[in-house]
């Protein structure tokens, strides 16, 4: 059931606001997609779109069929004025340079294409040591604005008590991910935690914290 994952996965806090922000791109998602940072393209699912007009982009190959093209996000093999959406989920914050990404994702894009980038304010180190970033709206707002995208949609992916539970939660449980017992008697904790954050979430939402946001933007037609 939905109640026990709570107790099953220490992070659904975070798998369901990075669900729920694909499903609300799903009606801005068209024509040629590519996924930059596709790893093992979870979320291509979501979108009502061909599999050979879905393509996976990503730096790390070893041992992945999913990806279709093995590239640095920083110099895309892709033709200027090429694509008609881009997506891309928890990746900006890995790259070294993000406002070269920025520039690369607006030169692939077709006028009139669209973005669908989710990126986190909050959360702990990751992928060490490619962990290079974190982001507020303005953050974003202003990488879209150096690169003519117009924001569509920029929405927080939950508020600060779920953020707050969600890092509660992780923290719980990473010193017991060792061990199979210890991870067992942390899950009524960290499930009891993610439960009352996300109630509490909703009871009193702060949008000034957040696990990060949905930004949709897009490239404008010529006139």
């Amino acid at each position: 059931s939905i109640m026990l994952d709570y107790f099953r996965n220490p992070v659904l806090l975070e798998k369901q606001s990075i669900v729920q922000a694909m499903h609300a791109a799903e009606p801005y998602v068209k024509g040629l997609v590519i996924d930059i940072g596709c790893g093992e393209k979870p979320y291509a699912s979501f979108f009502k779109i061909d599999a050979h007009q879905y393509v996976g982009l990503d730096v790390d190959c070893a041992n992945n069929k999913q990806i279709d093209i093995c590239a640095d996000s920083l110099l895309l093999p892709i033709k200027t004025e090429s694509v008609d959406t881009v997506v891309t989920n928890q990746t900006i914050e890995h790259v070294k340079h993000p406002e070269v990404f920025m520039r690369e994702i607006a030169r692939v894009m077709k006028p009139g294409a669209t973005l669908v980038l989710t990126a986190p304010q909050l959360w702990c180190l990751h992928e060490k040591p490619f962990d290079f970033y974190r982001f507020t709206r303005y953050g974003l707002t202003l990488l879209c604005n150096d690169n003519n995208l117009e924001v569509v949609l920029l929405q927080e992916r939950f508020g600060a008590f779920a953020a707050i539970g969600q890092m509660l939660s992780l923290m719980i449980y990473l010193p017991q991910s060792h061990s199979s017992l210890r991870t067992h008697l942390a899950r009524p904790m960290f499930g009891s935690v993610q439960v009352v954050f996300k109630f509490l979430d909703r009871l009193f939402f702060n949008p000034d914290l957040t696990l990060g946001y949905l930004l949709i933007a897009t490239k404008p037609s010529r006139k």
